[in-house]
């Protein structure tokens, strides 16, 4: 099964979220494949990434990963989720959100390619404490980068951004960790409970298709106006809290991905 590839900036957010399911039609834009030879498994479901000894791991959403987004999937088909319209008052035309969603899911794309082969793996012993929560497909395929006297970057179209005057932007370098597709980033040291955060949004975009995810999140956050109100980072929030006030428990966190995604609630 292919996950929905990268649409290019030429493709405006409404007829991606028109076409549902369908997205996993669309062309990549020329230039699309990662330059650092590995497979971003939400473009091309048919390739894994190269392993340390030269084997292929699975890519997430494969028949041979043995993931229940399969079935997720399958429930999606014939289903259309349209993202509510930014109010008027923000002053912004559906030609200019459109291009911040294509910005936003290109910045996506240019830094989990930077940091995914910087990245390590999880440990075993993580892997299988986590299981309870995440298919083994998503624990096996992040990478993990721990920044040491650097932080990331604010994205470069933060200045574009505030001419057209947004003004609430979250500054990226003093947030604990930062998810790019399956690149987990920590700018502070890591814990349980940001690593559990941060594979919540691996799960979300893993779940959702990476355009998708970049369009609920744009329009969230130009809806509630603030970075941590916009419902796919509630959300991650809502279930590290979840994980934290009991980790003997177990649920699945793309099922509630799903759950919300039926109930509207993106």
């Amino acid at each position: 099964m292919c996950y929905p590839k990268y649409a290019s900036d030429r493709n405006s957010a409404e007829e991606m979220r028109a076409q549902g399911s369908s997205e996993e039609e669309q062309q990549n834009p020329e230039g699309a494949k990662p330059k650092n030879g590995s497979e971003v498994p939400w473009e091309d479901g048919k390739q894994g990434t190269e392993g340390e000894n030269g084997s292929k791991h699975p890519a997430i959403g494969s028949k041979t990963a043995g993931s229940p987004v399969l079935s997720i999937r399958e429930r999606l088909q014939g289903k259309t989720f349209s993202s509510r319209t930014v109010p008027e008052q923000h002053g912004l035309t559906e030609l200019q959100v459109s291009g911040a969603v294509a910005s936003f899911a290109k910045y996506l794309r240019e830094q989990r390619e930077l940091y995914y082969p910087r990245g390590r793996r999880l440990k075993d012993e993580t892997k299988k404490d986590l299981r309870r929560f995440f298919p083994l497909a998503l624990l096996e395929e992040v990478r993990i980068v721990a920044l040491s006297g650097q932080r990331v970057e604010n994205p470069h179209f933060y200045e574009e951004a505030r001419e057209m005057g947004l003004t609430n932007l979250p500054d990226i370098a003093h947030r604990d960790s930062v998810t790019f597709l399956d690149a987990l980033v920590f700018n502070e040291r890591m814990t349980e409970r940001n690593l559990f955060h941060a594979l919540v949004h691996a799960t979300q975009v893993r779940t959702l298709g990476i355009y998708l995810f970049a369009d609920l999140f744009v329009r969230g956050f130009l809806r509630t106006k603030s970075y941590s109100m916009v419902p796919l980072k509630a959300q991650a929030f809502e279930l590290d809290l979840r994980f934290a006030a009991n980790k003997e428990a177990s649920f699945a966190v793309e099922d509630e991905v799903f759950r919300w995604l039926m109930e509207k609630r993106f």
